[in-house]
């Protein structure tokens, strides 16, 4: 699912998700909301700024719109390398420009020096920290011009002006030009978190507990009960369904026996020699032919859950009830832990079954490239992809160890982190890229790429991974 910040028509609070993926760049507005994992408190998936022992640097980018006969050679320059090309410019206080031609726009990125910001206008105020590039101490008109006169002075196509982003969370659209600080740097300690359900107690009457029959038979019948022992035999008690109670609050007024009975009718008694006028209680768990069934003590004790099926094992352990796979146990008692559980011992804990879920970080979200590395885009890739298999590998654990999913998850996803880390910016053919990818995912990509195969040959046929 796709999650924007501040949206004006869609309750996101009330939106379900089994995972759910963190793009939001470096400032990982999702990654940092604070949550409740027992007596702590801290971000989804924590991340911490990564030092680089350099000034701070900052850069302009802009998307400028297409129009006809544009056609521009892409190109990348750094200033020790073109020194009196970039000071005959205006703008001569770069420190490189990259311009890229993408399908719907002219792309360019400049490393610009604070002066120059300072110098036209970008910035109002020389100001400590975060707050030099704060909305309040920019002038996104002055950035702008200043991007018109780059465009100008590196013959990049702009008579269309500038390419419309959006929509942002109002719904509107606005120029594409930026500027940002690219040396403060922030990684994620881990691409992957089990998040953990919500603790709010639910309340023993959030289910009506019904026969877990044909729907059709379920509303053909109704528990009613009236105060007083049942009258007749119990063979007569028995063929009529009727079932004797103590000590139940019934219509409000607690009663030491109550007698109830399954109406056909399929509504209560009324009328003034009405016998049966009074719906069982629900917390009793009766269903609608007054029985008391396996799955209604399993529903009681934990809403959401379900009976297992009969088995030596829950002979011997009781543990005869359980969460839907993909759930477990939640609740602020200590004992609402597992998947597993015996009714009598779990009911009036407060315990209930939510699913698992899974928080994922991708792009700057989770590791903020070094802009001048070229590492960004790489990343961005690989970890998408990278993140892909442990959502996979992450559903995969819900049915097979719904109990060790976040021990099991952590161990795959840690590993394939750490190759990501190593990534560099070098040119990588298909086999290269395979190589990269089989060493993340247990060698289950077919392998293309054996040596002398028709796949790598010069001059041979394209492989699976070409294109």
């Amino acid at each position: 699912m796709c999650l924007i910040s501040k949206p004006a028509d869609v309750q996101t609070a009330r939106l379900k998700f089994d995972s759910i993926v963190d793009g939001t760049g470096a400032g990982g507005h999702l990654r940092s909301q604070e949550i409740v994992r027992g007596p702590d408190k801290g971000p989804l998936i924590v991340a911490k700024g990564v030092s680089r022992s350099q000034r701070e640097s900052y850069a302009i980018t802009a998307n400028f719109a297409h129009f006809p006969n544009d056609h521009r050679e892409q190109f990348a320059l750094a200033y020790q390398f073109y020194i009196e090309k970039f000071k005959s410019k205006k703008v001569a206080s770069l420190n490189n420009i990259v311009y890229y031609r993408s399908p719907i726009a002219h792309y360019i990125v400049a490393a610009i020096r604070k002066e120059t910001l300072l110098e036209h206008g970008v910035v109002k105020e020389d100001l400590r920290g975060d707050a030099f590039l704060s909305r309040n101490n920019t002038n996104k008109e002055a950035l702008m011009k200043v991007a018109h006169t780059i465009a100008d002075d590196w013959d990049i196509p702009h008579k269309a002006g500038f390419y419309d982003e959006g929509p942002d969370s109002q719904g509107n659209f606005n120029p594409s030009v930026n500027v940002f600080e690219f040396t403060k740097l922030t990684m994620a300690e881990q691409s992957i978190a089990v998040m953990p359900p919500p603790d709010k107690p639910v309340p023993h009457d959030y289910h009506r507990y019904h026969s877990h029959g044909d729907p059709a038979s379920a509303h053909a019948s109704q528990c009613c009960c009236m105060p007083g022992p049942c009258a007749s035999n119990d063979f007569v008690a028995w063929k009529e369904g009727k079932v004797e109670l103590k000590n139940v609050k019934l219509n409000g007024t607690k009663t030491s026996k109550v007698c109830c009975k399954p109406r056909s009718i399929g509504h209560c008694d009324s009328g003034i020699e009405a016998k049966y006028r009074f719906p069982v209680p629900a917390d009793l768990g009766l269903n609608d032919f007054c029985k008391d069934t396996p799955q209604n003590k399993c529903e009681r004790a934990v809403p959401g859950s379900m009976k297992t099926i009969s088995s030596a094992k829950a002979l011997f352990t009781g543990d005869s009830c359980k969460c839907l796979v993909g759930m477990r146990l939640s609740g602020r008692s200590s004992k609402c832990k597992g998947r597993k559980f015996s009714p009598g011992k779990m009911y009036g804990n407060g315990c209930s079954c939510k699913g698992i879920q899974a928080v994922m970080v991708v792009g700057d979200s989770q590791l903020s490239p070094f802009w001048p590395d070229g590492t960004g885009a790489n990343r961005a890739f690989l970890g998408a992809a990278q993140n892909m298999w442990n959502m996979a590998n992450f559903f995969k654990l819900t049915h097979e160890h719904p109990g060790s999913v976040e021990n099991k998850l952590a161990d795959k996803s840690s590993d394939r982190f750490r190759i990501l880390k190593q990534s560099s910016n070098e040119r990588c053919d298909r086999c290269h890229y395979q190589e990269f990818m089989r060493r993340g995912y247990e060698d289950q990509i077919e392998n293309v790429c054996k040596p002398g195969g028709s796949a790598c040959r010069k001059g041979g046929k394209n492989g699976p991974l070409d294109g």
